[in-house]
């Protein structure tokens, strides 16, 4: 999941609900032209399903007073295509108003209000720390290598703020099978990079003992 902060997080929104309206006029002044000209039986028959689209266009989530607001000269907003006037406006905001998801139409009318809709939305979906205890939970499985213990363990650590390497190697040398990695680490590393460096260590010495079995037993001997 992509971690924003709380700058990066308004100005997106800030740009959003910027376009949102800018689409939001568009659509409408495409639906309610000025001057409408007579409806050939042909048009009759394509207008069947213009409720549908108005009632789409109702349950955005802008007020008036948004949908009214007009874009500053100059204003651009990066990454975003521009609407053509061809096509349903609301169609390239459905991931936007996906997030927005509102309770009823027309009850955004300030940048504070829909702020505090992605706050809330991206609030109940953040990921929450893992305690320290988490990482007691992560150990090397019989048959697994060293490798995969490692691998697992510091996937784990990226979800468990501010633990010190003195700590992990602690939470290491309890969880390994009992192997000579593990004894190397009875004093606990300098730094988590020695920690580190002594597990490629013993990883490489691991595998090429799996790859060539005589090289463990001149080691023993």
């Amino acid at each position: 999941m992509i971690q924003l902060t709380q700058e990066a997080l308004l100005a997106l929104i800030h740009d959003a609900s910027i376009r949102a309206a800018a689409q939001a006029m568009a659509q409408f002044a495409a639906q309610h032209p000025i001057n409408p000209p007579p409806s050939s039986p042909r048009q009759s028959k394509k207008l069947s399903s213009a409720p549908k689209e108005e009632e789409k266009r109702q349950e955005e989530p802008f007020s008036a007073v948004i949908l009214a607001e007009a874009l500053s000269a100059g204003v651009k907003v990066s990454n975003l295509s521009e609407y053509d006037g061809t096509g349903l406006s609301h169609l390239p905001l459905q991931t936007y108003l996906g997030v927005v998801q509102p309770t009823a139409a027309a009850t955004i009318s300030s940048l504070e209000q829909l702020t505090q809709r992605f706050l809330h939305h991206f609030s109940m979906n953040k990921r929450v720390p893992k305690p320290a205890a988490f990482l007691f939970t992560i150990r090397q499985r019989e048959n697994k290598s060293l490798r995969d213990y490692m691998q697992r363990f510091i996937e784990a650590v990226h979800k468990v703020p501010h633990v010190n390497h003195e700590l992990l190697a602690s939470i290491i040398q309890q969880n390994l099978l009992p192997e000579r990695f593990k004894e190397s680490i009875a004093g606990a590393p300098s730094t988590m990079e020695n920690l580190l460096m002594r597990s490629h260590k013993y990883i490489r010495i691991e595998e090429s003992n799996a790859s060539d079995p005589s090289l463990g037993v001149k080691r023993k001997d």
